[in-house]
């Protein structure tokens, strides 16, 4: 789906806002390994951004984005990622909310949330990055 194909329909790629959308949309809805998969999207679609386009579009920093990665992982029960994610975080933004956040969150650690099923389907997501570009940009399908 970063790509523009939206399980049968093509768009334009995604950037990396719209992962870290899709990321945090999954995070609040406890579909944790897809959160993880969105935000390493995006982190990937950030280093392949200038400085400037960073700023003009108001994208989270890497340090902020591997801080909410770090959350992630504090709910799924993978405490050494997310210290390592917030070691990591803290060494490039130790000022970044996100970062008091999960060493809050380290320091009294939520309950483990059982990695489950949800109802949130790839198609759940196709369906929000066509709603997302629809709005700026034809969406068709591919076999137009």
């Amino acid at each position: 789906m970063v790509d523009g194909d939206y399980l049968g329909y093509k768009g334009p790629a995604l950037t990396s806002v719209d992962a870290v959308e899709l990321g945090v949309f999954a995070f609040s809805a406890q579909d944790y390994l897809t959160s993880l998969d969105w935000l390493n999207a995006s982190i990937t679609k950030h280093s392949d951004m200038t400085y400037t386009q960073t700023l003009l579009i108001e994208l989270p920093t890497i340090a902020v984005l591997k801080a909410l990665m770090g959350l992630v992982y504090l709910r799924i029960g993978k405490i050494d990622e997310a210290k390592h994610l917030y070691n990591e975080s803290k060494m490039l933004d130790p000022k970044s909310f996100s970062l008091a956040e999960l060493e809050q969150q380290l320091l009294n650690p939520p309950d483990v949330e059982p990695v489950i099923e949800r109802e949130l389907t790839l198609s759940n997501y196709s369906r929000l990055c066509r709603q997302r570009h629809q709005q700026f940009h034809q969406v068709s399908l591919h076999s137009e």
